[in-house]
């Protein structure tokens, strides 16, 4: 009896989780709360760790956070599953974002330097535009919608996390090997969508809730242009920290003369 109780109450609240289906608008007062709300949770846990947590307690915050969105996603998998929505065809973890979700635990735990520059410019360049122009149809409270913030969004704060708190930055090799990682993983997911007819990574055909590349042509153009943009948004990831290393090299040189 306590099981069916709790396998109703279950499917009463996937049910509500499903049913609630007013479409998703970019840049509607929905979009923007929910950015800003993530915001404003993002600064307060790099300042609660910046401020109150020694070495440990800001490793194990990290790890928390790295964790969060790869919950999300199995999650999202799961939910699918159970309410019969799940097909190989799109949600399987064949777009960048979702492999990033199983990268990030590993790149909490090791700390690797290399793997963080590489997660650094995937994820700024790649999530963030997840952000700005989700692919998703329906708004909150719906599940896909959830699932969707949950991930790219806990993506953006853990790597970010990395950079305030831990003080990681990339360097400017990293740059190329995340090009070349990328093309690698989209060269393999295309060989995928070819034999399953599917649009992992959008490599077949754009987003149909649009996206950046819409602006970058037709298919296959916008798969080349979308390398230049690609660079050229790691390129201006980078400045922040390029700038800081030659302000630290000026402030250096100055220091040396006096």
């Amino acid at each position: 009896m306590f099981v069916n109780l709790i396998d109703r109450y279950s499917n009463y609240s996937m049910d509500f989780f499903y049913t609630s289906q007013h479409r998703f608008t970019a840049f509607s007062l929905e979009h923007l709360g929910v950015l800003f709300f993530y915001v404003i949770i993002s600064i307060l846990f790099y300042s609660v760790a910046n401020r109150y947590l020694k070495e440990s307690g800001q490793r194990t915050l990290g790890m928390v956070l790295a964790c969060i969105p790869l919950l999300g996603l199995l999650s999202r998998m799961f939910v699918e599953h159970r309410m019969g929505e799940f097909t190989y065809l799109e949600d399987l973890p064949l777009f960048i974002c979702r492999l990033v979700c199983f990268i990030l635990p590993i790149l909490f735990w090791s700390g690797n330097k290399r793997l963080f520059g590489t997660m650094y410019f995937w994820v700024m360049a790649g999530t963030t535009n997840a952000l700005i122009t989700p692919d998703i149809k329906f708004g909150l409270p719906h599940y896909e919608s959830i699932f969707s913030w949950i991930i790219h969004a806990g993506l953006v704060m853990s790597i970010l996390y990395g950079v305030f708190v831990f003080k990681w930055k990339p360097e400017k090799q990293d740059i190329w090997r995340a090009f070349w990682w990328a093309n690698l993983f989209l060269v393999f997911v295309h060989g995928i969508n070819c034999l399953l007819e599917a649009n992992y990574s959008y490599t077949m055909h754009k987003p149909p809730n649009g996206s950046l590349l819409d602006f970058f042509g037709p298919w296959p153009i916008y798969l080349m242009t979308g390398q230049f943009i690609a660079l050229v948004l790691f390129a201006l990831f980078y400045l922040p920290f390029f700038f800081k290393q030659e302000k630290q090299k000026d402030d250096s040189f100055l220091n040396q003369k006096i």
